[in-house]
């Protein structure tokens, strides 16, 4: 068989990412162009580049769990959590910092879900970013309620027995909110109607 040409190569790459199997030390270019046809092509490669795991890792962050603990550093662990704050789940332990969990819930709230024993100043990010991560909360306090129904009133249906303050503050961000208020303290009711109806 005739040599296979860098050009061939990309082109084959470009078709399909997991053709770089086939390919004896892949250039830099070829695993950037695998990486980008399909992100878990990258894992195929022996030797990766820089750039190939940042492509991979911009177009998939969860992909850091198939890489090589050695492959990742701050930075990538960063780039990873920041694209996408689930992505914190896989994380490896040697590169978990408070402020990589700040970064991650910043990015995205529900990431919360992945932290064992976050800190208020977690929980409250968490909900700040989206008001729904509330659900992954063990008994939030009156701060985290009003942090996340004021990001999202329908928070609220996540939370037993909200305060008349929490209650307001739900439906004056989203008077739809009344639907997850089983028993709504007075006026609660009213202020919703006027939130649904008011221009």
């Amino acid at each position: 068989m005739a040599k296979i040409t860098e050009k061939q190569k990309l082109a084959a790459v470009k078709k399909n990412g997991n053709a770089i199997r086939f390919v004896e030390e892949p250039s830099e270019a070829v695993q950037i162009a695998a990486a980008e046809q399909n992100p878990y092509s990258i894992t195929q490669v022996e030797n990766r580049s820089r750039a190939a795991l940042e492509t991979a890792i911009k177009a998939d962050p969860s992909i850091i769990q198939h890489l090589y603990s050695e492959d990742l550093d701050a930075e990538l662990v960063e780039l990873a959590v920041s694209t996408d704050g689930c992505a914190i789940e896989h994380v490896p332990e040697e590169h978990m910092s408070e402020e990589l969990i700040m970064l991650a819930l910043t990015s995205d709230g529900l990431a919360i879900e992945h932290i064992e024993d976050p800190s208020e100043a977690m929980k409250l990010a968490a909900v700040a970013q989206n008001g729904l991560a509330i659900e992954h909360i063990e008994d939030p306090s009156e701060d985290v309620q009003l942090t996340a129904v004021r990001q999202n009133g329908l928070a609220i249906e996540h939370i037993s027995e909200p305060s008349d303050e929490v209650q307001f503050a739900a439906v004056e961000q989203n008077g739809m909110a009344i639907e997850g208020i089983i028993d709504p303290a007075d006026g609660v009711y009213e202020k919703a109607m006027e939130s649904i109806f008011s221009s």
